[in-house]
């Protein structure tokens, strides 16, 4: 289970749930929290939302560190074009996050973004964030459920 350093922002404390069994890493607010986190030594962050600090996205290209610890998180094409324009080919880390609930996308459009996320010579690895279909209002849970399952089956069947 990951830290959400934006609900304990103390280092202290972060260093005391990291030591903690049953924790691994650090769910970053942004990409300037997780370079200074690196810098502090921790060896496992996740960013929590996408980010366009073009400032932040030189910094991690430029630290070889940062760039083994750090996984940025995407939402689409949009956001990959975006890191590229700013680091080139310099391999990352990335995330997609789906909406589970899928509230504003279909499951095809979802998997297309999957797609364009998918590992490439510019991504070291591609995880995938799922939130608990419980956690959206929208919709009904079956709803979510039979989307969310659809979606997983795209994946698997190699996109």
């Amino acid at each position: 289970m990951r830290v959400a350093s934006k609900s304990v922002r103390c280092r202290y404390v972060l260093d005391v749930a990291l030591a903690t069994p049953g924790f691994a890493g650090i769910m970053a607010y942004s990409l300037r929290e997780a370079l200074w986190l690196v810098s502090c030594g921790v060896t496992d962050v996740l960013i929590g939302y996408p980010t366009a600090d073009r400032g932040a996205l030189r910094d991690l290209a430029a630290d070889p560190a940062a760039l083994a610890a750090i996984t940025l998180m995407v939402d689409g094409g949009e956001q990959l074009e975006l890191i590229a324009s700013v680091i080139g080919t310099t391999p990352v880390r990335v995330c997609l996050d789906v909406d589970a609930s899928l509230a504003d996308r279909t499951p095809p459009t979802s998997a297309s973004a999957a797609r364009h996320c998918a590992p490439r010579p510019t991504r070291r690895r591609s995880l995938m964030l799922l939130p608990d279909v419980g956690s959206t209002s929208s919709g009904s849970c079956s709803t979510r459920l039979r989307s969310r399952d659809c979606l997983i089956r795209q994946l698997r069947s190699g996109l």
